[in-house]
């Protein structure tokens, strides 16, 4: 039972340069999500922006700290910008279409996997074996979530 934990900082706070096994994660052009919010940027992995979901480029997406690292993965808050469509989003669609943060994980070659629903902000604690234990909103109440194994 191996307990890794975030690195330090909070979502407001983060160091921006994290050297890790010979790689080099850097969040870069870092700015709060609304007045007073969370800090969130562009994520580089040893100098390449990482930026593919399944494939495809992430466009509204940005990552915040603190992260968790691990020798294959960099566990980190990703946040979704809102559709900015200025059609009215159904009932069954207006869960969908608000802003907020998922908990992702990252390879060093950049791929990125969604690994949570979307919460109103997320601040990552621990990992520990397969849950990965975060905070949510600003009461400081723990929450944990079962997360694929690390192969």
């Amino acid at each position: 039972m191996k307990e890794i934990f975030a690195q330090e900082g909070t979502p407001w706070n983060y160091p921006k340069r994290y050297s890790f096994n010979d790689n080099l994660i850097e969040l870069r052009n870092n700015m709060e999500i609304g007045m007073g919010g969370p800090l969130m940027g562009c994520l580089f992995i040893n100098g390449t922006e990482a930026s593919l979901l399944n494939g495809k480029k992430m466009y509204r997406y940005v990552f915040g700290g603190p992260i968790i690292l691990t020798d294959k993965y960099i566990y980190i808050p990703l946040f979704e910008a809102k559709n900015e469509s200025r059609k009215r989003p159904s009932s069954k669609d207006r869960f969908l279409s608000y802003s907020g943060f998922y908990i992702s994980r990252v390879s060093y070659s950049g791929d990125i996997e969604i690994l949570s629903n979307k919460f109103p902000i997320v601040h990552l604690v621990k990992k520990k074996d397969n849950t990965l234990f975060f905070m949510d909103k600003y009461k400081g109440e723990i929450k944990s979530i079962e997360i694929p194994p690390e192969e």
